[in-house]
């Protein structure tokens, strides 16, 4: 039985470490280079990951497994590290298994990050 009574504050001693991914699920990082996602972009935004035409001279617009413009995937934002000196953004997202290997095939450059609103579609 659990010593705290009901109505016992929490604290971080009493939480467990958080289950990420869960069962089912991928957390993939991506590099995105400004104008590729909102700048208010944080952890927990809900983003739809769109791949864009390729840009790079000499580089496909078909991506790998045949992911080619406008092929999307819905993810949740956990974490963002700010650019470095090449100006790319490293966004970790969650997504389903499945997305997650397809989105780490997709050449680097390729992807745009569009917010949705929180808990819609």
């Amino acid at each position: 039985m659990d010593p705290r009574g009901p109505g016992s504050l929490l604290t971080p001693d009493a939480m467990g470490g958080a289950a990420i991914p869960a069962t089912g699920r991928a957390v993939v990082a991506v590099g995105v280079k400004p104008g590729q996602f909102p700048p208010e972009l944080v952890a927990g935004s809900p983003v739809t990951v769109v791949v864009t035409a390729a840009t790079a001279a000499g580089t496909s617009s078909t991506t790998a497994q045949g992911q080619g413009p406008g092929t999307s995937w819905r993810a949740t934002v956990v974490g963002v590290s700010p650019a470095g000196t090449d100006q790319t953004t490293v966004v970790s997202l969650d997504v389903d298994a499945t997305g997650g290997s397809q989105l780490a095939q997709v050449p680097s450059g390729q992807l745009a990050l569009v917010m949705q609103p929180a808990g819609g579609r």
